[in-house]
């Protein structure tokens, strides 16, 4: 699948989710990451996606992140989101 050029909306916001995003960037995609809670523990995270440009939200999923040409789901989050 070529991705250049497409958003994909990355689900969670662990480690995975960071190197997803990477990969996701040097494919030529135009990564977005959301995360269900908004906890301090996410923060290395958050700041690794800002340090990346990868935009992100936290404390929910909105419709708009889910526009999408691609959906991944980090490992760590349970199935029917």
């Amino acid at each position: 699948m070529d991705l250049k050029g497409k958003r994909v909306c990355i689900v969670g916001m662990g480690r995975s989710a960071v190197a997803a995003a990477r990969l996701m960037q040097e494919a030529g995609a135009k990564p977005f990451v959301t995360d269900a809670a908004d906890a301090p523990h996410l923060d290395a995270h958050r700041a690794a996606l800002d340090a990346l440009g990868v935009p992100w939200e936290c404390g929910g999923h909105t419709k708009k992140a889910f526009d999408a040409a691609l959906v991944v789901l980090s490992p760590g989050v349970p199935p029917g989101i």
